[in-house]
């Protein structure tokens, strides 16, 4: 119970990172380059619908992990922000509902 609370208000840490509150469940996010980057690691399959956020407690997500939504078999939109510059290999595998997702500009790299 505790760790649903915490993971309610975006606090809790997982195998993943700490979570974050998104259309039908949660993000998993790390800290990366002295805690001056966040990379989404994963999330819930149960997620419906993702807007990712510029910033995360001030820090600027900048990249979407390797496999980071793979099976959630219930998204259907993602908004990936200006500010990430890479989505790793198979960051939306098995995604079979997805059927909008918005890009930045300015993305780098996107993987297999």
């Amino acid at each position: 119970m505790i760790f649903m609370m915490m993971s309610a208000i975006g606090l809790a840490d997982s195998g993943y990172g700490k979570a974050y509150a998104v259309g039908g469940g949660n993000i998993y996010y790390t800290l990366e380059n002295n805690d001056t980057e966040i990379t989404i690691r994963g999330s819930d399959d149960t997620v419906t619908a993702v807007d990712i956020p510029e910033k995360i407690d001030g820090v600027p997500v900048t990249c979407i992990g390797p496999s980071a939504f793979r099976f959630c078999e219930a998204l259907t939109s993602v908004s990936v922000p200006s500010g990430v510059l890479t989505i790793e290999h198979s960051a939306f595998y098995q995604c079979r509902v997805l059927a909008l997702v918005k890009l930045p500009e300015g993305l780098e790299t996107i993987g297999d």
